[in-house]
C-alpha cells in the first residue's frame, strides 16, 4: 500500500514513526530518518531495490573532477599534435641542412682559398715572411726551421723564421673572439703548407715511439745519457731551444740520444707530482699511464737514496737466500720480476769486446755470482716436464685438458709444446730442438 501512496502522505507515516519509537524508548535521529527515507526512495514501482544514490554534493564534485581530467587530457592531446608538427619541420629543415653542408663547404673552402690568395698579394710585413716560409718548404718539404747559430749566421731569414713561426702558433691558439687571433686568411695560407699546430704533442709521441723502439731493442726504458751530450749547459740548450721553437727539431729531426727526453720526463714528473705547474711542462696523467705501461722508471734512485739498480740487486739477493732461487713471482713483486727478466736478457746479450753494453763489467759479475738462472727456459722446461710425468703417472696418459684447474701452467705448456712442434715439422721457425 505503502509504495502506491502519494508522496504526500509520508508525513503521516514519519509522525507515526516518531510515537512508535518514543514508546519502544529508541527513537531514530532526524538523519537516520532521512536514509530511511532515501531507501524507500531507492525502491521502485516493481518493488525492487535500486543503486542508492549519492549526495548531491559528492556527484557534483566528482563530476567537476572528471570534466578537469577529460579537459586535460584534451589539452595533452593537442600539445603532442602540435608538438609532433614541429617536430616534422624541424627534421625536415635538419634533411636539408645536412644536404646542403658539404655544397657550403666548399663553396667556403673554394672562397676561403680565393679570398687568400688575394690578401696574399698585399705587400704586408706578414705577408712578406710568408713569402719566404713558402720558399723554405718548397726547398725542404717541411716547416722544420733550424735553430742552430751556424745555420742562423749563414742565412739570416732562417733566424728570423723560427720564433715568427712560433708566434703564428700563438696566435692561432687565442680565443676566436680575441682581435690578435690568427686572421682566417693566414690559417688558410699555412694549412697549405700542412702546418703543424701542436708541435709538442706530435714530437711527443714521436719521442715515445722511439721509447718503445729502444726497449724492444734492450729491454728497459733506462736510455743511457752520459754516451750524449753529458754537460748540463749541453742539455739545457738544446731542451731550450725544443721549447722555444714549439717542438720543431729543424734538420736535426732527432736529438743526439733520447737520454735528453727521457731525463726530462722524469722531471716534469717530479714536478706534476709536487703540484709544481710551471715547471711540470706539458706533462699529464695520460702521458703518464702512457710510460707506466713501458715500465718507465721515474727515479734512477730508490727510496733509501741507493742507485735503482743496487736496490734491486740487494731485493733478488735476499729473494734467494730465503727461497733458494731468483725466480720471483710477477704477481707478488713486478717491479722485481721486470728487473730480474732485463737482467738476465742483459747478461745473455753482454760482451766483454763491447763498450755499449746495458750493465757494467762490475755489474756483469756481480749477476754471475749471483747466478740469475740465465737459461730460465730451460729450467722451466725441466719442471713442466716433471710435471706432466706425474701426471701421466697419476691418469695414465698425457693428454692435459685444456681447462685444468689443478694445474692450469702444465696445461698452457703442453698446448704451447704441441704448437711448436707443428712449426717444427713444417720447417718453420720453432724453440724445439
Amino acid at each position: 500500500v505503502e509504495q502506491h501512496r502519494p508522496s504526500a502522505s509520508r508525513n503521516v507515516l514519519r509522525e507515526l514513526a516518531d510515537v512508535a519509537e518514543q514508546q519502544s524508548g529508541t527513537k531514530r535521529s532526524a538523519h537516520e530518518m532521512d536514509s530511511s527515507d532515501d531507501e524507500e526512495e531507492d525502491v521502485d514501482k516493481h518493488g525492487k531495490k535500486q543503486r542508492k544514490s549519492l549526495p548531491s554534493s559528492v556527484s557534483s564534485r566528482a563530476q567537476k573532477q572528471m570534466q578537469e581530467t577529460i579537459a586535460k587530457r584534451n589539452d595533452l592531446r593537442d600539445s603532442i599534435v602540435n608538438m609532433e608538427v614541429q617536430l616534422n619541420a624541424l627534421q625536415e629543415k635538419y634533411e636539408a641542412g645536412k644536404n646542403q653542408l658539404p655544397v657550403i663547404e666548399r663553396l667556403v673552402e673554394d672562397t676561403s682559398q680565393e679570398l687568400a690568395d688575394e690578401l696574399l698579394q698585399d705587400n704586408t710585413t706578414w705577408n712578406q715572411m710568408y713569402r719566404h716560409l713558402l720558399d723554405f718548404h718548397s726547398q725542404h718539404g717541411h716547416l722544420r726551421i733550424p735553430w742552430k747559430k751556424e745555420d742562423k749566421e749563414k742565412d739570416p731569414i732562417i733566424g728570423k723564421l723560427g720564433p715568427w713561426l712560433v708566434q703564428q702558433r700563438k696566435d692561432y691558439r687565442k680565443d676566436p673572439i680575441n682581435p690578435e687571433r690568427l686572421e682566417p686568411y693566414k690559417i688558410v695560407a699555412l694549412e697549405r703548407l700542412n702546418i703543424e699546430w701542436e708541435p709538442n704533442k706530435v714530437h711527443w709521441l714521436s719521442r715515445y715511439e722511439d721509447l718503445k723502439k729502444f726497449k724492444e731493442e734492450n729491454g728497459h726504458c733506462r736510455v743511457p745519457y752520459s754516451s750524449t751530450r753529458n754537460s748540463k749547459k749541453s742539455e739545457n740548450n738544446e731542451v731550450a731551444e725544443d721549447e722555444e721553437r714549439g717542438g720543431d727539431q729543424g734538420t736535426k729531426i732527432k736529438y743526439d740520444s733520447l737520454g735528453v727526453w727521457v731525463k726530462r720526463q722524469r722531471n716534469q714528473y717530479k714536478n706534476f707530482k709536487n703540484g709544481n705547474e710551471t715547471k711540470c711542462g706539458e706533462m699529464t696523467e695520460e702521458r703518464i699511464k702512457l710510460l707506466d705501461d713501458l715500465g718507465f722508471e721515474w727515479s734512477l734512485r730508490s727510496a733509501s737514496g741507493k742507485p735503482a739498480w743496487l736496490k734491486h740487486f740487494e731485493d733478488i739477493k735476499q729473494f734467494k737466500d730465503i727461497h733458494g732461487h731468483t725466480r720471483v713471482d710477477e704477481k707478488v713483486d713486478k717491479a722485481l720480476y721486470e728487473w730480474v727478466k732485463n737482467m738476465r736478457f742483459h747478461v745473455r746479450k753482454y760482451n766483454e769486446d763491447c763498450e755499449d753494453n746495458a750493465i757494467s763489467k762490475e755489474q756483469f759479475a756481480m749477476l754471475k755470482e749471483l747466478d740469475l738462472d740465465c737459461t730460465l727456459r730451460e729450467s722451466k722446461f725441466e719442471a713442466r716436464f716433471s710435471e706432466l710425468k706425474e701426471f701421466r703417472r697419476a691418469h695414465g696418459h698425457c693428454i692435459v685438458p685444456t681447462i685444468y684447474a689443478a694445474n692450469q701452467k702444465l696445461s698452457n705448456w703442453v698446448q704451447t709444446q704441441k704448437r711448436q712442434y707443428k712449426l717444427l715439422k713444417a720447417g718453420k721457425k720453432s724453440q724445439m730442438r
